[in-house]
């Protein structure tokens, strides 16, 4: 019983007193109008860090460009399109001359006008 109450009682002031120089530091620092950011670190340590995450963080937006770059290149740009016949279930046509086609489908509207189908369609 007794023992319990020293330990806690010591935890309480230990823990009161770690709070109270944890408030007491960054108010000293702000009153003496100096602001810290890692501590301990000198200007020449925080330049360097500085330069070192600038230079990592173009490398990083350089070797995204080159690996998007590389996939456009690469990228096979011929894809065949599965048609299923649920894709163009029409149950009015379109008011334009290729009844059959979409606004913005300009492969089935050159198909149209150039007759290589005779629905419009595919």
């Amino acid at each position: 019983g007794a023992s319990q109450e020293v330990c806690c009682s010591f935890g309480t002031v230990a823990t009161t007193m770690a709070l109270r120089a944890a408030i007491a530091r960054p108010v000293a620092a702000a009153a003496a109008g100096v602001r810290r950011m890692s501590v301990g670190a000198s200007q020449e340590e925080a330049i360097s860090t500085f330069e070192l995450w600038k230079k990592v963080g173009l490398g990083g937006i350089a070797l995204c460009g080159v690996v998007g770059i590389y996939d456009l290149a690469t990228d096979e740009h011929a894809h065949k399109h599965v048609w299923y016949p649920h894709e163009k279930i029409r149950t009015k046509r379109f008011p334009w001359d290729a009844k059959d086609c979409d606004l913005l489908d300009l492969h089935c509207k050159h198909e149209f006008f150039h007759g290589k189908s005779e629905d419009g369609g595919h």
